[in-house]
């Protein structure tokens, strides 16, 4: 955690004495997009973590399907 920041004096009122830092957690990527649907607004950042997301996940079920077809033909010509 940092230490708190020292306040501002003008000499007759200390700016930011009473300052807090917020104590909230930061939102997961699934919480910021169940968060962002409900209150409509879309955050073009997560869209693209999103599409990020989305096209990754292709790529790993084109890879299991690919090792799948490798691992189903290999048993084939060993089993006759």
């Amino acid at each position: 955690m940092q230490e708190k920041v020292t306040p501002f004096n003008t000499g007759k009122i200390l700016i930011g004495s009473a300052y807090v830092r917020d104590a909230r957690p930061e939102l997961t990527a699934s919480e910021e997009i169940i968060q962002s649907a409900l209150l409509s607004n879309s955050s073009p950042r997560r869209i693209l973590i999103s599409a990020a997301a989305i096209a990754s996940a292709a790529l790993y079920s084109a890879a299991f399907v690919t090792a799948f077809y490798v691992a189903a033909s290999v048993f084939k010509s060993l089993k006759g």
